[in-house]
């Protein structure tokens, strides 16, 4: 009860600093990204803190990293780390808001995969537009498909023979019949941190959001919304 108060405490002092007229912000994000609903809550939350509203508008993949680099939205929702060396215009926010897990997903259940090498001695499926996951995969058997029920779809009709994507992104699917029989590996075959970027006009806003982030991550509360994502997911 006491670190609750002291977090609302600490995170309203925050807002004091800025405008009495709200803000608005336009955030880009991937369409289809299924990740997409924690972060969009996780920055929801902590921009509010800071009196500022969010708009939140889809785009394909490359389009959204363009549009906020070019400076046509206030930043985009999630990115890896390390873009801003690509896109000058992105400073990535230091605190990351959520994490990515990729497993395999198989029919056969002697199936038993660590680490992106295993996947060598298989046919694989998995979802495209991650420079990361291509890069992984490089000179292996794989498909990559732009719509990930057509991921399970493949694997069920048995054109591979492992599925690799987000545990957000197969939690999904498996709860639907025609995927029950697949089995997901209990350990991910990696994870990596996820980043807010806002647009170099909002330089003076990172440090803000950054230490509300801070605060929303000492306290669990990112990691709480991120359960309670994957648990609805679960019982769906």
């Amino acid at each position: 009860m006491k670190l609750a108060v002291k977090f609302f405490l600490i995170t309203g002092l925050s807002i004091c600093s800025l405008q009495a007229s709200a803000q608005t912000l336009t955030i880009a994000y991937i369409e289809h990204d299924l990740l997409v609903p924690v972060s969009r809550e996780v920055l929801s939350e902590a921009y509010h803190k800071l009196g500022i509203d969010l708009k939140f508008a889809a785009y394909p993949n490359l389009r959204a990293l363009k549009m906020a680099n070019s400076g046509e939205v206030d930043g985009e929702l999630q990115l890896m780390a390390g873009l801003a060396d690509t896109y000058p215009n992105l400073i990535q926010v230091p605190q990351a808001i959520q994490k990515i897990s990729w497993h395999t997903f198989a029919k056969e259940t002697s199936i038993e995969i660590m680490d992106w090498p295993s996947l060598a001695d298989f046919t694989i499926v998995m979802p495209a537009g991650s420079a990361y996951t291509k890069k992984m995969t490089s000179g292996m058997d794989v498909y990559f498909v732009d719509d990930q029920k057509n991921l399970f779809a493949m694997l069920n009709k048995g054109r591979t023979e492992v599925a690799v994507a987000s545990i957000t992104a197969g939690l999904s699917y498996l709860g639907k019949s025609e995927n029950s029989h697949i089995k997901v590996s209990h350990q991910p075959v990696a994870e990596r941190l996820l980043f807010h970027y806002l647009h170099v006009k909002h330089k003076k806003l990172v440090s803000e959001i950054n230490k509300i982030l801070l605060q929303m991550q000492a306290y669990g509360r990112i990691n709480q919304i991120r359960r309670q994502y994957l648990t609805s997911l679960r019982k769906d």
